[in-house]
């Protein structure tokens, strides 16, 4: 939930990134150094000192919160360094619940013991299926308790002595937040291998349409000409006859066939490529295509724009996202996809804080289309 607020915060956070920089910390420094804080909140746990551990977690979050500013403002962001970060964060989630569940035991109390596997179980599940959506090619970054919301829930329990309460909100919460997960991949991938399917079928529907024309162009000029002169007349004649009107076309033919069949072919080969690579996992090649003027206005411009909306949303350009699905139920009204970009587009619109315009799309697709199947997923969202 705080994630939408992620980009504004970058405003506040680059400065203290830079000035951490001048101090030659680097990402993974911050990264290893909340992790041995962490350790060092899940030991305060265990000996009851409630308040030294909210206070460990507050250093832990600010290293967390941090190594992503310093990264970026030293130029030092690495695949590696995103998946060591993860890691560790799972790491230091585990071994601060670790510590909660030792606490309990040791007082004995059962219940809170519960309570705290309940909250550490879900916790790992809200991890756990963004990891294995984003392995399917869905963004998830949905639900009320991600890694801030669960970290400020423990301290504000440790701080307040309310532990146990605090418990019973992650708990409950963190595993509600991997069931919307789950129902939100469930959506995102339902229609995803027909989508791929009509694509693929109309770039292969779309070459012969415009193979014919050479065809069309060239038996006119070789032909008839030549066997109906070359009958009845000396064969002296017709040769002078013939050449100069057939050495016209010959010349002009050719021009305006080649640049067709590229102009034509050249890019639905190029879209058939980059669908192949965005079934792979590169993005890329599918934004770069499926954003040109020629690929909005083809027959299937409502399929092209719903995959440029689920392709910009991979790469966390959220508006270019919005503006792309709201273009396939704005343009395509009639279209099938168009129900489904409407609830694509107010999930981003959500997820940019624009919750006005998330309420006023939902309500759009309960209007327009109340026979859709995403309408049973708006109602509880409105």
């Amino acid at each position: 939930m705080l994630g939408r607020f992620r980009e504004p915060a970058r405003a506040y956070t680059d400065p203290v990134g830079r000035a951490l920089v001048r101090l030659h910390l680097r990402p993974n420094h911050l990264t290893v150094l909340g992790f041995g804080v962490s350790v060092l909140a899940a030991s305060a746990f265990v000996a009851g000192q409630l308040k030294s551990a909210g206070l460990l977690l507050i250093v832990a979050g600010l290293c967390d919160f941090f190594d992503g500013a310093v990264a970026r403002v030293s130029g030092q962001v690495t695949t590696f360094g995103a998946f060591l970060d993860s890691v560790i964060d799972r790491y230091s989630d585990l071994v601060v619940m670790l510590g909660i569940v030792v606490l309990f035991a040791r007082t004995p109390h059962a219940r809170g013991a519960v309570v705290a596997m309940a909250g550490l179980m879900g916790s790992m599940m809200v991890s756990y299926t963004k990891a294995r959506a984003e392995s399917v090619g869905v963004t998830c970054t949905v639900g009320l308790m991600e890694r801030p919301e669960r970290l400020i829930c423990l301290i504000a329990g440790a701080l307040l002595n309310l532990l146990e309460p605090a418990l019973w909100v992650l708990a409950v919460l963190s595993n509600l937040t991997a069931l919307q997960r789950i129902a939100f991949t469930r959506r995102a991938t339902r229609d995803a291998a027909l989508l791929r399917g009509l694509v693929l079928a109309a770039l292969l529907l779309l070459p012969p349409l415009t193979a014919g024309q050479p065809l069309v162009e060239e038996p006119p000029v070789a032909g008839p000409p030549s066997t109906e002169s070359s009958g009845p007349e000396t064969p002296a004649v017709p040769p002078q006859a013939v050449e100069p009107p057939v050495a016209e076309p010959t010349e002009a033919a050719p021009a305006p066939a080649a640049p067709a069949g590229a102009d034509t072919s050249e890019p639905e080969r190029a879209w058939a490529e980059a669908l192949s690579a965005y079934q792979q996992g590169e993005v890329a090649p599918l934004i770069r295509e499926f954003a040109s003027e020629a690929a909005r206005e083809s027959p299937i411009g409502d399929y092209v724009l719903y995959m440029l909306a689920e392709a910009l949303t991979r790469q966390e350009d959220l508006a270019g996202a919005r503006q792309a699905a709201l273009g396939v139920a704005d343009r395509w009204r009639e279209s099938r996809l168009a129900p489904q970009a409407l609830l694509l587009a107010a999930t981003l619109a959500a997820r940019l804080a624009d919750d006005a315009q998330a309420e006023a799309l939902l309500a759009r697709l309960v209007d327009a289309y109340p026979a859709a199947t995403e309408v049973p997923e708006t109602l509880p969202l409105l």
